[in-house]
């Protein structure tokens, strides 16, 4: 089967898509429909590279019957839209692991923010990246789950779940090379030599004077310069 993220699923209002694009909901064909109706159906995509997810059944639709539809975040979690599908257990998350992008995500002013973004959520998967509605938004990353079998877990109506809060990830601080500005020395280690006053050697002379001194360099010498 073939995924589609939401925006393309015609019928949705403009308050729907918000709500669907902001879920782990996925709607399939209903001639499937019936085969996976059960409370809270926890459905699981793989496609051939071994690139998975899972989600809640949300309901069927009438369009193409080799599509699936899913939030945007869920099919860019896959190179390859060609995917299985299949029913897994229904297993109750205990405890979570989350990692903001940034800190303080949990402040008082944010709490509210917080938890509006995991409402439509009714199954959480390892990695998943849950947007939260700030100004300027932030990602809550799903680090770790537990129990850790299977990969998708569910959240809805099993009561106490347990919440760790990691800091976040060190950001990478890219090294820059600039060139210097004119007359900034630069210092190093090792020896230089400066031509005597007056003194010219032709290209070829200096050409061979290098290679030497590379090559005793090599050879754990100095060569002549």
């Amino acid at each position: 089967m073939r995924l589609l993220p939401f925006p393309f699923y015609a019928g949705l209002s403009p308050q729907d898509l918000r709500v669907h694009e902001c879920s782990d909901r996925i709607v399939i064909p209903t001639v499937l429909y019936k085969e996976y109706t059960k409370p809270n159906a926890i459905l699981h995509l793989e496609n051939s590279k071994g690139e998975s997810c899972g989600g809640v059944l949300h309901g069927g639709h009438d369009a193409d019957e080799s599509l699936l539809f899913v939030p945007s975040w869920m099919f860019y979690r896959f190179t390859e839209t060609e995917v299985s599908l299949t029913s897994i257990s229904t297993v109750a998350c205990s405890h979570i692991q989350l990692r903001p992008s940034v800190e303080g995500a949990l402040k008082a002013d944010k709490i509210a923010a917080f938890q509006a973004a995991f409402q439509n959520y009714k199954t959480l998967t390892e990695h998943t990246q849950v947007l939260v509605g700030l100004d300027p938004p932030i990602i809550i990353m799903v680090e770790m789950l537990h129990p850790a079998k299977p990969a998708t877990l569910l959240l809805y109506n099993v009561g106490v779940v347990g919440l760790t809060i990691l800091p976040p990830k060190p950001r990478d601080i890219p090294y820059l090379l600039k060139t210097p500005h004119i007359g900034v020395r630069i210092p190093f280690v090792g020896q230089s030599f400066t031509l005597t006053e007056g003194q010219k050697d032709d290209a070829e002379t200096c050409r061979a004077r290098m290679t030497a001194a590379a090559k005793n360099r090599n050879a754990g010498g100095r060569g002549p310069m």
